[in-house]
């Protein structure tokens, strides 16, 4: 696997499966982030989540189009990353992401990437989606307090990207820990429009994320099964 390390702020390009169709997007800010560093395994975790003050949307794109809006005190959501391989500028990611919508639904990701360091005192990931399902109570609903959509597809969700997630915290190698560090999170996800039905399972990692921005950034490559 080969990295490039350049600056950039955000990711314009998305790695997006041969024959997929974009079906859902996600956002929530207002996150909070906390990171705590084990000197003997040499290992980070870096837990995000929801507060009092979140809010989000999860948008379902294929092929009707559904919005679930999520306000203060309902919007759910919880990602915990191991950070290992951590340089003066960047770091591996992996780990999951889950948004639950108002009755118990949830949409589970797993999450692979790579974190780099910012000039604006900011941390990002620059990651793909490994594997995405409903689960929970699903009841075949996603909920909000505002809107709602079937959970239902006509093909299985592929992989995704996710476009934005990053931390307000120094880098990782300065500090052993921080709380409380406000924290945002948004991605997309495909559905492959050549597969036949049932819906929603989730499909192997194996794309190539690109991320062009005002200059060049992290490229990660992965190996089809």
């Amino acid at each position: 696997m080969k990295k490039i390390v350049c600056v950039a702020l955000i990711i314009t390009s998305l790695a997006i499966p041969s024959f997929a169709d974009l079906a859902i997007v996600f956002d929530y800010f207002a996150l909070t982030g906390d990171y705590r560093y084990n000197s003997t395994l040499e290992l980070g975790t870096l837990t995000v989540q929801d507060t009092a003050a979140s809010k989000g949307s999860i948008d379902r794109i294929l092929p009707t189009v559904g919005t679930a809006d999520f306000y203060s005190g309902n919007a759910k959501f919880l990602s915990q990353l191991a950070v290992s391989s951590i340089t003066p500028n960047s770091a591996i990611g992996e780990g999951t992401m889950s948004m639950t919508d108002i009755d118990g639904t949830t949409l589970d990701l797993l999450v692979s990437g790579f974190f780099r360091k910012s000039s604006n005192e900011r941390i990002y990931f620059d990651g793909i989606i490994t594997q995405a399902a409903f689960g929970g109570d699903n009841d075949g609903n996603v909920e909000g307090d505002n809107g709602s959509f079937d959970t239902t597809f006509n093909a299985p969700l592929s992989d995704g990207t996710v476009i934005q997630f990053n931390v307000a915290s120094p880098w990782f190698n300065n500090i052993s820990s921080f709380s409380g560090k406000l924290s945002r999170a948004s991605g997309e996800l495909y559905a492959d429009a050549n597969s036949p039905p049932p819906a929603v399972v989730p499909a192997p990692a194996a794309l190539v994320m690109a991320g062009i921005g005002l200059g060049c950034i992290g490229w990660v490559k992965r190996r089809f099964n």
